[in-house]
């Protein structure tokens, strides 16, 4: 085919696809045509690119992450020469574009060929014809798409740098940020995915990866004990509560499930506990109609059903008031010097209050119970040469305990040193979270939360010399 003629089925395309876009939206079929069209009119650019061009030239550095008009040119002059970019010049410099153009830089001896596009390839690209495509003509919700997308990741950029800031501020602070910068790690390892996702056009795969490097940003700041309130305490709150529901029915259908084996009559407790799960089910729906308080009511109107089911089986609970507690963290420390050998537990959780609020003692010996057990047969140690503890939160504090206002959850951090007495040395100990205490007044403890000994509520061990 000549270069006129081609041109002219370029032109030809593109103002059948322009009248297309304008006209008002029909069924599916004109969609699809439309699609096949805009493919064809990209079809031919390549081919177009490899003919014919106009004059031109590059006059800026271009890397992964750029954007604009250059990249478009550089992509299509690319694409012309057969060094294929499966998602096509779309303006924006990612994983695919690199390839490409290390690909050409070493097809030319250009070295190094990394898929930088700076001064020598730009001369280079310079010397011969440049093409400046013609305008594709994506369809609004693709273009909308497409910037949200890039709109996202830039955020997740800023985002990533500023929590990195705040980490490296609580590291001088003397917090321990190992833990907090492996997540931020993780949220840098989605945010790559996510631009690979962009390259290769596939934009609510993008929205994907970015709330999920988010919530590992968020998660980084909990580890380096940074206040991360971003002003969307209710969902968050909302969406807590929802979790906590879905495992406090877990955990009531196995005890129920004990119940009946050891002879219980579970039947009406079995039916209560279906009730708890239509709750669920409706919480959930208020959550996606953005309705948070209507969710808290919800789960509060579930925890109770589910109190009244453990009544039917007869399961006796040690956890007797409205209380959920989820694992953050739980980790480890073992210090060695030569009459110096102890070890630090640290076990950091989230307390949720439903219904009333909670009235926590700060002492550490009036608010939980735990024990140092043998990792090699879980035997209780029973002496220790210091064993100390304390139990400490950000939370609001009134008189000798801290307050966790009705539907609110606040975070806690159990830490425990123990020095085992000599002859007990050169072991393996860990910590075990046993209980909680707590009341719905300023007043001592009347209600206890239990782990009934889960290992989810326990350390990891360390190993303390002799």
């Amino acid at each position: 085919m000549s270069k006129k003629k081609l041109a002219g089925v370029v032109l030809a395309l593109a103002l059948l696809v322009g009248g297309a876009t304008a006209a008002p939206a029909y069924a599916a079929t004109q969609a699809e045509q439309l699609a096949t069209l805009i493919a064809q009119v990209r079809a031919l650019q390549a081919q177009l690119a490899a003919l014919t061009g106009q004059n031109g030239s590059f006059s800026m550095n271009l890397t992964l992450g750029s954007s604009g008009s250059d990249v478009t040119r550089l992509q299509s002059w690319l694409i012309g020469k057969g060094y294929g970019i499966p998602a096509g010049a779309t303006g924006y410099f990612g994983a695919q574009t690199q390839s490409a153009l290390a690909a050409y830089q070493a097809a030319n001896g250009i070295v190094p060929a990394s898929g930088y596009f700076g001064p020598i390839t730009r001369a280079r690209v310079n010397s011969m014809t440049v093409v400046t495509p013609m305008p594709t003509t994506p369809t609004p919700s693709d273009t909308s798409d497409r910037t949200d997308a890039a709109e996202a990741i830039d955020d997740l950029d800023s985002a990533i740098d500023d929590a990195q800031d705040d980490i490296d501020d609580a590291e001088d602070d003397g917090e321990d940020v190992d833990d907090a910068n492996d997540l931020l790690d993780d949220a840098r390892d989605l945010r790559d995915d996510a631009e690979d996702a962009y390259d290769d056009q596939d934009y609510d795969e993008v929205m994907d990866l970015v709330n999920d490097a988010e919530e590992k940003i968020d998660d980084a700041l909990d580890e380096a004990g940074i206040d991360n309130n971003s002003g969307d305490a209710d969902e968050n709150d909302a969406e807590d509560a929802i979790d906590d529901l879905d495992a406090a029915i877990d955990d009531a259908q196995d005890q129920i499930d004990d119940a009946e084996d050891d002879g219980e009559d579970v039947d009406d407790a079995n039916d209560l506990l279906d009730d708890a799960r239509d709750l669920l089910a409706d919480a959930e729906d208020a959550y996606d109609d953005e309705d948070y308080d209507e969710v808290m009511d919800l789960v509060d109107e579930a925890m109770d059903v589910i109190d009244d089911a453990l009544d039917e089986a007869n399961v006796d609970s040690d956890n007797e008031g409205d209380a959920e507690v989820s694992l953050r963290t739980a980790t480890t420390q073992s210090v060695s010097g030569s009459d110096n050998d102890y070890a630090t537990f640290k076990i950091r959780l989230t307390l949720n209050a439903f219904g009333d609020d909670m009235y926590i003692p700060q002492d550490a010996d009036d608010a939980v119970t735990y024990q140092i057990e043998d990792a090699s047969d879980g035997s209780v140690v029973g002496s220790a040469t210091t064993m100390s503890a304390t139990f400490s939160s950000s939370a609001d504090e009134v008189g000798d305990y801290y307050i966790i206002n009705e539907n609110g959850d606040e975070e806690f951090t159990l830490t425990v040193t123990f020095d085992p007495v000599p002859g007990d040395e050169g072991k393996s100990y860990r910590l075990q979270l046993l209980t909680i205490e707590y009341n719905d007044s300023e007043s001592a403890p009347d209600s206890t939360w239990s782990t009934h000994g889960d290992s989810e509520f326990q350390t990891p061990s360390t190993f303390i010399s002799d």
